[in-house]
């Protein structure tokens, strides 16, 4: 959810600077590049809460995982009654 949340917030701030331009004259494809390197400045100092909180969730995530593989399933278990 933190991700989609993340993603959202960088979209909007994307939309927001290229309406910005826009307004000021800035057409084409000038207006793309600028408001692709503009939000991503922005984006760096204003969305740095959000992008931790994609980074907790990220790395939690990853640790359930793990902890899943290292769990032993009933398929790792030898069966006891083929071994007799």
């Amino acid at each position: 959810m933190a991700l989609l949340k993340y993603t959202l917030l960088r979209l909007g701030l994307l939309a927001v600077t290229a309406g910005v331009l826009y307004l000021v004259g800035v057409r084409g494809w000038l207006l793309l590049l600028l408001a692709f390197l503009i939000s991503g400045l922005v984006s760096i100092f204003a969305l740095n809460r959000a992008r931790d909180d994609v980074s907790v969730s990220l790395a939690t995530r990853r640790e359930t995982i793990n902890d899943r593989l290292e769990q032993p399933s009933a398929e790792d278990e030898p069966d006891r009654e083929t071994d007799r």
